[in-house]
């Protein structure tokens, strides 16, 4: 029975190849549609996460300002922070958007959900001291900042020197509030850990001279915070954080530097759901084929069903002939809707890298 049952599968799937080739390229289209969007969602989000995790080093909580609009907050919270117990060093960060003068005339600055788009830079001003302590700057040229204070110059990150032809010891003119400002590149570092930021085009200053070219003085955009414990467990940072804010008050707010990322993946919500939705009805499509061609099957094979049970086929036997069509359609299918899943998923990766300003080093397949 089993050998019948087979050789009626091949029969029908034969003759009807084409309406079966319609439903299978229906199973491929849903599994393919649902797996990549899945996963370059996924892959989205933990790269988000990751990236703030990397950037942010050692710091164990984030000092940010609770208006994202306006000029930051004033610089003595620094020494409020830094006077907690518990906290090792606060370390004071401010940040600008800019664009290299000879660029002016190619693109405008424009803002992306990380930072400047293509052609611009964005520049931390720190204290090399203290930043130093949260982040590990990989130096590979040149020399680092030697204090946080008024000499104009800069590191930038390698990969974004060999891209804009910028060596060691040159000056680089910036756009700046003030007009075209002249900084001196002392060193280049790597595209690892901070460097990431702003997909590598990012560059550090002393803070003085940063505050002064942006027209901040006396003003911050951030505090990184450093603890007495290299490893405190999470506990002793939840007292750590609510300290900090009952101290700092409301204007401020004090999170987990991941938590910034986490707050970003919610920016990128009504994306997803628009893509979950594309999803859907990639399936409904898929599931409407298969059923409209099955259907119309089992309508055209009713005298063949009758002619299987005058023979002597139970009514379960039959459904299982019908049924064992299916399977081996939806197993073929599946298998070709992965493979084609998997294409689009690094196709679709490629895309979404643009609007977040960010590479996909590693794509989270949930097989893998």
């Amino acid at each position: 029975m089993f050998r019948l049952t087979r050789l009626l599968t091949l029969r029908s799937l034969r003759l009807r190849f084409w309406r079966f080739a319609l439903s299978g390229f229906g199973i491929v289209l849903g599994v393919a549609g649902m797996l990549s969007i899945t996963v370059t969602n996924q892959t989205a989000l933990n790269s988000i996460v990751e990236l703030f995790q990397s950037t942010s080093g050692n710091t164990k909580l984030t000092i940010i300002s609770v208006d994202t609009e306006g000029q930051g907050f004033a610089e003595q919270a620094v020494r409020t922070a830094g006077n907690i117990p518990g906290v090792s060093a606060a370390v004071p960060i401010i940040k600008a958007q800019t664009l290299l003068a000879d660029e002016q005339a190619q693109t405008e600055l424009g803002l992306g959900l990380f930072g400047a788009s293509a052609g611009g830079m964005q520049i931390y001003g720190i204290d090399p001291e203290l930043d130093q302590r949260a982040r590990a700057y990989e130096l590979v040229d040149g020399q680092f900042l030697a204090s946080a204070g008024a000499a104009r110059e800069i590191v930038v990150v390698k990969d974004y020197a060999d891209d804009k032809n910028i060596k060691v010891g040159q000056w680089i003119e910036l756009l700046t509030p003030n007009g075209v400002e002249r900084v001196k590149v002392v060193g280049l570092i790597a595209k690892e850990g901070p460097g990431q930021t702003n997909n590598g085009s990012f560059g550090v200053m002393p803070l003085k001279a940063a505050q002064e070219l942006f027209n901040r003085s006396g003003f911050l955009d951030q505090i990184d915070i450093l603890t007495v414990e290299q490893n405190p467990d999470s506990q002793t940072l939840d007292v750590l954080k609510e300290r900090l804010q009952v101290r700092l008050g409301k204007q401020f707010s004090v999170t987990y530097p991941a938590a910034q990322g986490q707050r970003m993946t919610q920016m990128l919500q009504n994306y997803q759901i628009g893509l979950n939705f594309m999803s859907g009805i990639a399936l409904f499509v898929g599931a409407f084929l298969i059923y409209n061609a099955f259907a119309m099957t089992v309508v055209e094979r009713t005298r063949e069903f009758g002619m299987l049970r005058t023979i002597g086929m139970t009514r379960s036997q039959v459904m299982t002939q019908v049924l064992l069509e299916a399977a081996v359609l939806g197993l073929v299918g599946s298998a070709l809707g992965v493979a084609a899943g998997i294409f689009l998923v690094r196709r679709r990766s490629l895309f979404m890298s643009v609007p977040l300003d960010q590479q996909f080093n590693h794509i989270a397949f949930p097989f893998e």
